[in-house]
C-alpha cells in the first residue's frame, strides 16, 4: 500500500512537471494565492482543503480501485485517497 502511494506520489509529481513546463493550464482557472497549497495539511478534507485553497481549476479521479483523486491548483496539486489528503506538492515561489 505504501509503495504503491509512493510510486503513485513520484508519478504525479513528473505529471506535475510536465504540465508546469507545458502552461500547466494556469489560465483555466481563478488564481489562487501562491501560499493556498502549501499551507493544505496531509489528513484534511476535501472540505477543509477547499476552504482554505479554494476550488480547483480541475479535478481528475484516478482509474483503479482506490479512492484517489486528484486536485490541480494554479501552484501545485493535491492527492486525497479516501477523502483525506495524502499527497500535496506546492510549486516553489518564483524569483522575479
Amino acid at each position: 500500500m505504501r509503495s504503491s502511494l509512493l510510486l503513485t506520489a513520484s508519478a504525479l509529481v513528473a505529471l506535475l512537471m510536465v504540465g508546469c513546463a507545458a502552461g500547466g493550464g494556469a489560465d483555466e482557472g481563478a488564481p489562487v494565492p501562491a501560499s493556498a497549497v502549501s499551507t493544505v495539511e496531509l489528513g484534511m478534507s476535501p472540505a477543509e482543503v477547499e476552504a482554505l485553497a479554494g476550488s480547483p481549476y480541475s479535478v481528475e479521479p484516478e482509474a483503479g480501485e482506490r479512492n484517489v483523486e486528484v486536485w490541480h491548483y494554479q501552484d501545485g496539486v493535491i492527492m486525497f485517497e479516501d477523502g483525506r489528503v495524502v499527497f500535496r506538492y506546492s510549486e516553489p515561489p518564483r524569483k522575479g
